[in-house]
């Protein structure tokens, strides 16, 4: 009687806990969903030829278009906001390394992370990306110091922030 009593007690526990688990399962997924971009900027910016072949690769293998990743949660604000720097450092970095291919990085980008705008993220997300995207934009700076501009319009455009000051 004991043992139908805890087994009883068990299975009612246990799926009470299966929606939470799978939601944060999902939430933790589009987390590293965001952490992959970095290697889809960084692979473009080595070899902007390739750039449809590795779009095509990342619609298959993580998501279509960044509407795929909303809402996030706001138990994964922060893992989310740092992966959303880290993936606009790399394009920081693509840029810096590949001039050239600052136009298709620019379009991967919009599919893939989207335009800063009041509500696309959260304030609190878009706050952990700007301070985990400072050693890219750093690193980026000391590569290619005349892509100031560039990377200058990139923070603008994707985490609304801007890297310099109307008189520089």
């Amino acid at each position: 009687m004991k043992k139908c009593l805890i087994g009883l007690f068990l299975s009612l526990f246990l799926s009470s806990c299966d929606e939470y688990y799978f939601r944060m399962v999902q939430e933790d997924l589009k987390s590293e969903k965001i952490t992959q971009l970095s290697s889809v900027f960084e692979s473009i910016g080595r070899n902007p030829e390739s750039a449809d072949s590795i779009v095509s690769a990342s619609e298959i293998m993580l998501y279509e278009s960044y509407e795929d990743l909303l809402p996030i949660s706001d138990e994964h604000t922060k893992d989310c906001g740092i992966a959303v720097g880290n993936a606009v450092g790399k394009l920081l970095e693509a840029v810096a390394r590949n001039p050239e291919a600052k136009a298709s990085l620019d379009s991967v980008a919009d599919q893939f992370i989207g335009p800063y705008s009041e509500g696309h993220f959260s304030q609190e997300l878009i706050s952990y990306a700007r301070v985990s995207v400072l050693q890219w934009v750093s690193a980026s700076l000391a590569r290619q110091p005349e892509s100031f501009n560039d990377l200058d319009e990139l923070c603008s455009k994707y985490l609304g922030i801007r890297i310099q000051t109307e008189d520089q």
